[in-house]
């Protein structure tokens, strides 16, 4: 017979020991470590320790067999057509167990990389399901070739075919595939979310939507700018949702005519206005120069809140109070004027 055993009922006695012991140990190493291991993993913020335990609950238990009976036979040093055709066994298990927990890992690793995505409508389902599916593809795709390696089959030629097959469709799909990975760097970048204001370009407006080919932003005039990833990400894209605080600066004039007194005045004014008005921080205000027709001061102060509408309504405070105090102190704005010096001709 080809295969058989060819070992003394000792041999086989201790073989059976050893795989029993092995098989026992891995069993129990496994379950263990899970049990041990989740809880404590479930508290760290990385999510690698996560991916092993998942990787880990994904081990088939006839795997743990086959491995606990290769080890015997290698402990035992065993030579004979068994253990040869168990070598192959052990060899094609491990890649079909790699593509298993691999795969297992990846849509775990998937899972939690957009877990806020699809929590905050950050892009379309279609858009993740894709790059899912893309993912799931290209490692699949790797297992199957090294496990048709080794089978002995020779994929330098399927290799070949796959990486000129790939070169022919990604030039036919150039401008599509640049859109959907610009979608795929949006995902995993995050320069915005849905529901982010924006200024891109020349236009401004509220990230609506993001799919796979385009970006839908909904302007401040009310029509929908629908623009390409790639395009997109090629502009300078400034996110207002992203900002904690606004830093605002104006200048105001005064006429010539106001005496030194009053300019030392305005500073001070002006520093009570803003300490009295909520979410509003003075900074500073300078009288910094000689203007055509004005003596200028430059104003700084911070609004504390991101909300434009918040700002808008500071600004508005901030203006009126100052045209009440410049009346009550009877210091006079400038405004553009030109004095003009007439010589009588004798």
């Amino acid at each position: 017979m080809p295969f058989q055993l060819n070992l003394s009922h000792g041999h086989l006695f201790q073989w059976v020991i050893l795989f029993c012991l092995f098989f026992v140990f891995l069993f129990l190493a496994k379950k263990l470590i899970i049990l041990n291991l989740a809880h404590v993993f479930k508290k760290t913020r990385t999510i690698v320790d996560d991916l092993f335990i998942e990787g880990l609950k994904s081990v088939h238990l006839l795997y743990l067999i086959i491995i606990s009976m290769y080890a015997a036979s290698v402990l035992l040093n065993l030579q004979n057509n068994y253990f040869k055709l168990l070598k192959q066994i052990f060899i094609l298990s491990t890649i079909i167990q790699a593509g298993i927990s691999g795969g297992k890992i990846v849509n775990s690793w998937m899972d939690l990389l957009f877990k806020d995505q699809t929590k905050s409508i950050f892009v379309s389902s279609t858009s993740l399901g894709l790059f899912k599916t893309l993912v799931r593809v290209g490692f699949y795709t790797f297992i199957l070739i090294i496990f048709l390696h080794s089978l002995g089959v020779n994929v330098t030629t399927l290799i070949a075919g796959l990486g000129v097959g790939g070169i022919a469709i990604a030039l036919a799909l150039q401008n599509i595939l640049g859109d959907l990975f610009a979608s795929l760097t949006i995902i995993l970048d995050r320069p915005f979310s849905v529901g982010d204001f924006v200024s891109v370009s020349n236009y401004m407006g509220t990230i609506e939507y993001v799919g796979i080919k385009n970006t839908r932003i909904r302007s401040l005039s009310g029509e929908q700018i629908i623009v390409a990833n790639g395009a997109l990400l090629k502009e300078q894209i400034k996110n207002y949702k992203m900002m904690t605080e606004r830093r605002v600066i104006f200048n105001l004039g005064v006429t010539y005519q106001t005496d030194e007194e009053k300019m030392k005045k305005v500073p001070s004014i002006i520093k009570n206005i803003l300490e009295n008005i909520p979410h509003a921080r003075f900074e500073r205000c300078h009288f910094l120069k000689f203007g055509p027709s004005s003596l200028e001061f430059e104003i700084v102060y911070w609004v504390e809140n991101a909300d434009y509408k918040i700002y808008a309504d500071i600004a508005h405070e901030v203006n009126l109070q100052v045209l009440s105090k410049f009346k009550e102190a009877q210091i006079e704005f400038a405004y553009p004027s030109q004095t003009l010096f007439v010589r009588p001709v004798n």
